[in-house]
């Protein structure tokens, strides 16, 4: 239930669609661009520009994003592209790249593209999905909300398993907060986002008239939805209060469910999505479903069945006719998110398999794509990287010994998957249909509900991924201790055989240094080698490490984004300790490294240093930055601001790099020039 410590978010999951510039389709961006440099701006002023003011001069938005990021977007764009290949292949009964799943793949995708079939079936659907909704009484509601998860309508609460927090080598049932259509509980509570409730009412409100309703009934409907909503909010934990680990974990008897919410009959709930026997389970936030209760006594039944068929409508809507698909992409791309035009639907498609079929479509994914060389040469970096790690704790002054010895010793537990996983999801139990793509879906939903359910009482599979083999992304999960890189990541601009040792340690070596940063950083640090919550700092030094993450809260509060809007420095602690912690230590990792090279012994990552008027140390730094030049709309600035754990990209850089004396050395910066200050922040 989980998702622990990406390097990237690309915003909700309505607009994730990745879409290529003109001027760039068709090819990767290569690794270290000096066209893309604006020489004119001081790099010790800002560095972010500097580096890439040139990029940002000549690439525009494209009209299907809110956002493109020059590495991540157009890795992404590709990968969608071999993507989509695979899957037109398989639906004309091509079968010349050999997958067990081939015909399921060629099924899903042919159903999920057919949109003059959703169009014909849109009213027979909605008749059936909303039929019990206009039924229902509230002594129906543990059946009614039954039937709705197993088709994935998500109601009210999450429900699913992950590892027991203190001890993860079992899994357990969790239930935590949920139930709400905005992007977190902040938006239904603060005065500034007045602006985006009363858009999200008319949004609502147009959906529900699509749907059947009346319009004086739609606009009835979509009040008492925002304000059921609302109570929701009231009694969930803001982001930043969810940081705290020990603030999600309740591990109570099963009872205590009932007594919190007794208007929900939990084991027949349980026993609906197919959950084996457990006595006790993690109910993350009581306080939410105590409040839960409260809420579904005191509201009318007539509130119950608005939310209750306002969710069944926002989650059918990206897949019913028309104007449900364009009324939706209104206020989630376009209001949220700024972004001007829908993506196409072979995009939405691709993503959609990947997330139903993960491993089907993954596995021929990497027959395709991914060769071992990557996979070698990335270990050698991530084994270089560590290095560097084990030998900076080694020396840190704040650490005592034995915090010190512990640190250490969970940095050699932490286990690295790279490229895919070691065994492959088994499909063979679920139905794919070429004519239905909701049926598809519910079936998709039904067979991950169960499988879900299936692992409670059951040990950890250490060999699950979190991400499927095409993602350009990378983590770290606590539980697990462990990193992880799948096979989308490691590609220009983010890595290359042929690009030197600056180059690819700027990059992916830094990418590697954040994943092993979230080890240690407010989140990772309270937990042990075997990925347990666990207090193992001494008094002492856990105050100072206190002290030295306030310095980030404090620097990353300060930035604007938008319209006056700061980055959240609480909210994007992690992100920022992970991106301070990688970039020295891979810049620590290159020192040895080149080093290494220089005195003729086998280097990590061949290639031409060859950058005119750059020096290696500043192509290192630059090839750091440019992984994150970045357009984005207004919208989504504000957005990320408030709901994204990451800061902006411009601050990734600067605020990144103000912290380190090596950028000021390999860039000559004055004393007291803005990115080299005297006071600096640093942890590790």
């Amino acid at each position: 239930m989980k998702k622990w410590n990406r390097l990237w978010v690309t915003g909700l999951t309505c607009v994730t669609a990745l879409t290529l510039s003109p001027s760039s389709q068709g090819a990767f961006e290569q690794m270290l661009d000096l066209s893309a440099l604006d020489r004119s701006v001081d790099p010790c002023s800002d560095f972010y520009a500097f580096s890439c003011g040139g990029w940002l001069s000549r690439t525009e938005l494209p009209a299907d994003r809110p956002s493109w990021t020059r590495s991540f977007s157009s890795i992404n764009e590709e990968n969608l592209g071999e993507l989509r290949k695979i899957l037109e292949a398989y639906a004309a009964h091509d079968y010349s790249l050999p997958s067990q799943n081939a015909k399921k793949l060629g099924d899903f995708y042919s159903a999920c593209t057919n949109l003059d079939a959703l169009e014909r079936s849109q009213t027979a659907t909605l008749q059936t999905e909303l039929a019990p909704i206009q039924k229902m009484k509230k002594e129906d509601l543990t059946q009614i909300i039954g039937q709705m998860e197993m088709k994935g309508f998500s109601v009210l609460f999450q429900i699913g398993s992950s590892p027991d927090a203190k001890d993860a080598s079992q899994m357990i049932a969790e239930v935590d907060q949920g139930g709400l259509s905005l992007p977190n509980r902040d938006y239904y509570l603060q005065d500034e986002k007045a602006p985006i409730r009363a858009n999200y009412v008319a949004h609502v409100s147009r959906i529900l008239e699509l749907s059947g309703l009346s319009p004086e009934q739609s606009t009835k409907d979509a009040q008492l939805i925002l304000a059921f909503e609302t109570e929701l909010a009231k009694n969930s934990l803001s982001p930043v209060e969810r940081r705290d680990p020990q603030k999600v974990y309740h591990l109570l008897p099963r009872t205590q469910l009932s007594q919190l919410t007794p208007l929900i009959q939990w084991d027949s709930l349980f026993d609906t999505l197919g959950a084996p026997a457990f006595e006790k389970l993690n109910i993350a936030v009581p306080a939410f479903l105590k409040g839960l209760n409260a809420l579904l006594s005191d509201a009318p039944l007539e509130q119950i069945q608005a939310y209750f068929r306002w969710r069944i409508l926002h989650s059918l809507a990206s897949n019913l006719g028309k104007a449900f698909i364009e009324e939706n992409f209104n206020f989630y791309g376009r209001t949220l998110s700024g972004q001007k035009e829908l993506k196409p639907r072979w995009k939405s498609c691709v993503q959609a398999a990947d997330r139903i079929l993960d491993d089907a479509l993954g596995e021929a994914f990497v027959r395709k794509t991914f060769g071992e060389d990557a996979k070698t040469q990335t270990l050698s970096i991530l084994k270089s990287v560590k290095n560097a790690f084990r030998e900076n704790l080694a020396s840190l002054a704040w650490m005592d010994t034995p915090t010190r010895e512990y640190a250490i010793h969970k940095l050699e537990a932490i286990q690295s998957k790279i490229g895919f996983p070691e065994k492959w999801t088994d499909f063979s139990s679920l139905s794919i249909s070429p004519d239905s793509h909701l049926q598809n879906q519910f079936a998709g939903v039904r067979f991950w509900s169960l499988k879900t359910m299936k692992k409670i009482g059951q040990p950890v599979d250490r060999t699950e991924w979190e991400m499927t083999p095409p993602t350009v992304n990378a983590y770290y999960n606590p539980p697990m201790n462990e990193i992880v890189f799948p096979a989308g990541i490691l590609q220009s601009p983010l890595y290359s055989p042929s690009s030197s040792l600056a180059v690819n340690y700027g990059a992916i070596g830094m990418i590697i240094g954040h994943e092993l940063t979230h080890g240690f950083d407010d989140q990772g640090r309270q937990y042990d080698e075997k990925g347990n919550l666990k207090d193992w700092w001494t008094q002492e030094v856990g105050a100072i490490f206190d002290q030295k993450a306030q310095c980030i809260v404090d620097q990353y509060s300060s930035y604007v984004v938008a319209d006056d809007v700061h980055i959240n420095g609480k909210l994007t602690l992690g992100e920022n300790i992970a991106d301070l912690g990688g970039l020295k230590l891979a810049y620590a990792a290159y020192q040895v490294a080149a080093q290494a090279a220089a005195e003729g012994h086998s280097a990590t990552v061949s290639g031409s240093p060859a950058a005119p008027g750059l020096t290696s140390d500043q192509q290192f730094f630059v090839s750091f930055a440019q992984s994150w030049c970045t357009r984005s709309t207004q919208e989504y600035e504000k957005l990320g601001a408030a709901s994204d754990p990451h800061s902006a990209p411009k601050y990734r850089v600067n605020g990144t790099v103000t912290n380190l004396p090596e950028f000021e050395r390999a860039f000559s910066c004055a004393s007291g020039a803005p990115l080299a200050p005297k006071n600096r922040c640093s942890i590790w």
